[in-house]
Formats: structure tokens, C-alpha cells, sequence
């Protein structure tokens, strides 16, 4: 792990987190709100993350949880802004497996639970597909930022592992485990391809910094 590339991001999430607070307008509607507040908070995260990694261990752990919190953040403002007529000015961000991990394709909900292609009121919060926390979420719009609650365990003294919440196994089940070629529920939360997506997390062994800066920028 490339310190100066760790501090970088830091430095890259609290601007992209000073830039989403600037974006959040008082007249715009709730629902638009609700998902700028959690672009916020997740590049608030990703920071806090990147910062702690610097001092702390897992180093490595930590650095990987910011990077995926800085994507989640940053996707989520190019969305909303598209939304509101806003054209996109640079390329997407993309999680590890990205072009793996599906997407929605036509909306579907159980009780409260919705998803769907596209931004609408009932579905504001946005993950652009692929891994995190070596569990594969499909790209899409959703009622809730469910993925909050697939989590890493840094637990002092013990490797890393993940954890699923029952919020974020119970929206999968319900809404997306049905489709066609998806993963059970229970394949799902034990990590479809986490074996392929941590080779995918090339920052960790950077020596150079140039190419991780440029994919933050």
C-alpha cells in the first residue's frame, strides 16, 4: 500500500464530501436530499477510512473499505446531477467486478422494498454495481442504501471478514435473488467471486502512485 496514494484519497474524499455539501440545495425535493446526504456521509466515511489507514491497522483493509466508499460517493453525485440536468464531465467510477455484478433492469419491489433502473422518488439511492465487502451487488436505484449494511469486520487481533446484515439479506432476497441466473440469497452473502475481486484491488500494491491518483482524480 502506496502511503501517498492512501492520503491523496483522503484528501480527494473530503473535497468530493465539501463538494456534495455545496450541491445539496434547500429547494431541492426530499427524495433528491436523502441521497445527497448519503453521498455525503459515505465520502465522509471514505476519509475518515483513508485516515485511519494511514495510523492504524488493517492498513490494507481500511484503504480498500475507503476507496469503495470514495466510488459509492462520487457515482451517487454524477447520478443525482444527471438527474437534474447536470451532464456528466468525466468517466464512471467503478467498483472491483463492476461489469459482473448485474444490474436492474425493470423495477420491482416487496412491501417496502423497491428497485430500479432509473432515479425515481421511491427509488433515490444509486450503486453502480460490483463488490463490496467481496459481496456483488447489482447496479441499480434503490429505496434504501441497503449495502450500508454488508460491512467489514476489523475486529483488533483478527483478520478482516465480512459481514451481512439482515436488512441488506432480506432486500436481497426479497427484491433481486428471484432473477434469472442470480445467486441464491445464501450464495450471495457468502461472497459471489470475493476470490476474484480482492485480485482486483490493484491500489493495495502500488509502488507508483501515478495510475490510483489518476483514477481518483
Amino acid at each position: 500500500m502506496n502511503e501517498d496514494a492512501v492520503r491523496r484519497m483522503a484528501e480527494r474524499a473530503r473535497a468530493l464530501e465539501a463538494r456534495i455539501t455545496r450541491a445539496t440545495d434547500s429547494g431541492l425535493p426530499d427524495h433528491i436530499r436523502a441521497a445527497m446526504e448519503a453521498a455525503r456521509e459515505e465520502a465522509d466515511k471514505s476519509a475518515k477510512l483513508a485516515e485511519s489507514a494511514l495510523s492504524g491497522e488493517p492498513a490494507a483493509a481500511k484503504a480498500n473499505a475507503a476507496a469503495d466508499k470514495f466510488v459509492l460517493a462520487s457515482e451517487q453525485l454524477a447520478e443525482i446531477l444527471a438527474a437534474l440536468g447536470t451532464p456528466r464531465t468525466e468517466p464512471p467510477r467503478e467498483l472491483p467486478l463492476a461489469k459482473h455484478a448485474g444490474a436492474v433492469r425493470e423495477h420491482s419491489s416487496h412491501g417496502t422494498h423497491q428497485a430500479s433502473p432509473e432515479l425515481t422518488p421511491r427509488t433515490p439511492f444509486y450503486f453502480p454495481g460490483g463488490l463490496v465487502f467481496n459481496v456483488v451487488v447489482p447496479k441499480g436505484f434503490y429505496s434504501e442504501p441497503w449495502w450500508r449494511d454488508i460491512g467489514l469486520s476489523m475486529t483488533a487481533g483478527t483478520a478482516a471478514g465480512v459481514l451481512v446484515g439482515e436488512l441488506a439479506l432480506r432486500f436481497y432476497d426479497k427484491v433481486l435473488a428471484n432473477r434469472e441466473g442470480r445467486p441464491s440469497a445464501t450464495e450471495w452473502a457468502n461472497g459471489i467471486d470475493a476470490t476474484a475481486g480482492r485480485a482486483q484491488r490493484w491500489w493495495e500494491y502500488l509502488e507508483d502512485p501515478g495510475e490510483f491518483l489518476e483514477w481518483i482524480s
